[in-house]
């Protein structure tokens, strides 16, 4: 895994047609304020993914359009599901409006708005308001995580001059933070196994495979840079002890850094893109832990001893 990690799995997501423009037709269409504001927010969509079908195809290797017509059923599970689903509100589908739509009409004025706060308030549209499966953490003071929250996201906003070492300690901070989540998948991954949270690990445990969808985020933004890392479990031998012993790691799987604000036209793509790969993920992976049925008290979760992160790979 790299920098491009994200970018390189951009694909094509499904739309439903209410949020696609006429293939047929070069008109773009026409918004006007008697069609009521539902209406106008959904025709603004339509231009803007409409506007943005060959900017992504030419950024990324898909050669074709971003928004697509065919059947959910015809991807992969993880390509962005967030324009078909059912569950999903409103205020999460027009998320793309926020984004693209508000462009100042000056670079002077456009400096003055802070770009980290259209990329939190992006964050919080996309992945949702009142979800229970990501939350902010502040820069400073020991992470605490809500007891009715479940990460299997976290975002932090950084300062626009951080250094190298500012975000090695914020990505450890991160990983603390992911300690209790990352020890649930730990333990379904027992569950998958039938082993007993008491068995005495081996080399041929360290053999299988973890679940691949047993990862979660981890998101760093300012106004000047956006990182996105995953973190999971790995089992592995310990040299000291020569045991094997389950590690927490941490991979960065995007980074994107620009000049002076505002965020550029290309980064916003980007940056998009990978909040819908993250939110489809934690819907994935919430469903596949069956946090949406019962709930998990965090503070319930038998922790493995806390190691930091490791090294990225």
């Amino acid at each position: 895994m790299n920098t491009t990690y994200i970018q390189r799995c951009m694909c094509p997501i499904p739309v439903s047609s209410e949020y696609r423009l006429d293939e047929t037709s070069d008109s773009m269409v026409k918004v006007t304020i008697s069609d009521g504001t539902t209406q106008l927010t959904t025709d603004m969509m339509k231009t803007i993914m409409h506007f943005f079908r060959p900017l992504v195809s030419t950024r990324t290797r898909l050669r074709r359009s971003w928004v697509d017509s065919k059947d959910a059923n015809e991807y992969p599970t993880h390509v962005p599901s967030l324009y078909i689903r059912d569950d999903v509100t409103e205020e999460q589908r027009a998320s793309i409006l926020f984004m693209f739509y508000p462009f100042a009409l000056s670079d002077q004025l456009a400096r003055d708005l802070a770009s980290e706060r259209l990329i939190g308030e992006t964050i919080e549209q996309v992945l949702g308001r009142q979800s229970e499966f990501w939350t902010y953490l502040t820069s400073t003071g020991v992470p605490t995580i809500s007891r009715d929250c479940i990460p299997l996201a976290v975002i932090l906003r950084g300062d626009a001059h951080m250094q190298a070492d500012d975000m090695i300690t914020m990505r450890k901070r991160l990983t603390r933070a992911l300690h209790g989540t990352l020890t649930l998948l730990v333990m379904q991954h027992y569950d998958n196994q039938l082993w007993d949270l008491d068995r005495e690990l081996a080399k041929a445990d360290a053999r299988i495979q973890v679940d691949e969808k047993f990862y979660v985020f981890s998101v760093v933004y300012s106004s000047r840079m956006f990182m996105v890392d995953i973190n999971f479990p790995v089992l592995e031998r310990d040299k000291s002890t020569k045991q094997y012993k389950w590690r927490f790691v941490n991979a960065e799987v995007m980074s994107k850094v620009w000049g002076q604000p505002p965020v550029h036209l290309h980064d916003r793509v980007d940056i998009f893109q990978a909040l819908l790969f993250i939110e489809q993920h934690t819907y994935l992976l919430s469903r596949q832990l069956r946090l949406r049925e019962e709930y998990v008290d965090p503070a319930c979760v038998v922790e493995l001893p806390y190691t930091g992160a490791g090294a990225s790979f």
